[in-house]
């Protein structure tokens, strides 16, 4: 089960990683301005106009930690996780929701990392 929760992780990490690249590149075009990464972390970090994309990044943290210090992973682990993980990404009616769509519809390797996730999410429910 920890290899399982390992894979999601691994999986949501490159998501999120590409997803974050997406949105800087966006904000550049919207600002006209080069962002360098630590701009970036900031505005991610401390502006309100990105607090959307906050939740995601506190998922894969809690992964961590949980990856970290858990002894024992159970099945009722997995489906909380599994259902954290989808309820994050496609909470109605959130921003977060909506630039994910946009990125699925516009951005051929965003398609090729959710479809990577899905797989790991399958692998955890066993369909």
């Amino acid at each position: 089960m920890t290899a399982q929760i390992k894979e999601l992780n691994r999986e949501l990490k490159a998501l999120h990683r590409w997803f974050l690249e997406l949105e800087r590149l966006e904000a550049e075009k919207t600002t006209g301005n080069k962002i360098t990464p630590v701009d970036f972390l900031h505005l991610l970090t401390g502006d309100p106009d990105f607090a959307w994309l906050r939740p995601l990044s506190a998922l894969i943290a809690d992964m961590d930690i949980f990856l970290d210090e858990a002894e024992t992973i159970t099945g009722e682990d997995l489906n909380r996780i599994r259902e954290d993980v989808s309820s994050t990404l496609h909470k109605k009616e959130s921003k977060l929701k909506s630039r994910y769509q946009h990125h699925l519809f516009h951005d051929g390797e965003f398609v090729l990392l959710h479809a990577k996730l899905n797989m790991a999410l399958k692998a955890m429910t066993g369909k």
